[in-house]
Parts: structure tokens; sequence; C-alpha cells
């Protein structure tokens, strides 16, 4: 069963407004977590594997401008997404680590360019983790 709720239920802390969240059970509130972490985890997914097709494209030389700036634009669309979800310093590091991937992809260091994405990769793997309902995120 999946829960579905309206954009406008969640506020600027992704989390659900204390007069939505009143008025559901604590089983619909574990459901929208649940909901909430699932559709983190796909846009990171998503992102993740535009990273690696980049990253083998650096390994190899042959990573084009057209590419990170395809990159760059699907981290800003779902940049969008993710701000409800994860603090604004996560979001962030990675748009950071995008900004010196693009640079050095620009100059053509691939070999740097490959770290930068590496690292992007990573952190890609990682976020998503750091927000997983699990007992050593709760306590």
């Amino acid at each position: 069963m999946r829960f579905h709720f309206p954009f406008n239920w969640y506020n600027k802390f992704g989390t659900i407004p204390s007069e939505f969240r009143e008025a559901m059970s604590y089983e619909e509130q574990i459901l929208w977590l649940c909901q909430a972490h699932e559709d983190l985890q796909k846009q990171f997914d998503e992102f993740k594997s535009s990273v690696a097709k980049c990253l083998d494209k650096a390994n190899d030389n042959t990573l084009s401008a057209d590419d990170i700036n395809n990159l760059s634009t699907d981290w800003e669309n779902k940049r969008k997404y993710l701000h409800v979800f994860i603090p604004h310093t996560e979001i962030k590091e990675i748009g950071l680590w995008l900004s010196e991937a693009t640079a050095f992809a620009e100059f053509g260091n691939m070999e740097e360019t490959a770290d930068k994405l590496q690292v992007i990769y990573d952190l890609s793997k990682q976020i998503p983790d750091n927000f997983r309902i699990k007992i050593e995120n709760i306590m």
C-alpha cells in the first residue's frame, strides 16, 4: 500500500506539519516515513546511475561537456525535490563537488574529474543511508 500526501503537507524540514501529524495515527506516520525514504532512495539511485555513467566516461577519457552538463541538470532537478527531505548542507556538498568536476572536465583534466565524480558517487550512496529508518539514526 502506497501512502500519498499532497506535496504541500510537507514543511520545509521534510516533516509533516503538526496539524496533519496530530490527525494521523502512528501507523500512518510510519507509512509516511517509509514512503519518504523510498522516494529519497529512488532519487539518489537515479542520480547515482548518471554519475556512474559519467565516471566511466571520465576514466575512458570520453566524457564530453554535454555529459557533465546533463549530470548537472539532473542534479538541479533532483535538488529541488531533495530539499524537502535532507539538510541543505548535504545537498550543497554534492553541488560543490559537481562544480569542481565540471571545472576539471572543462579543462580536459579527466583524472581529476574522475576523482571528483567518485566522491559524488560515494556521497550518493551514503546520504540516503544516513536518513534510513534504523535504530542508529533514531537514538
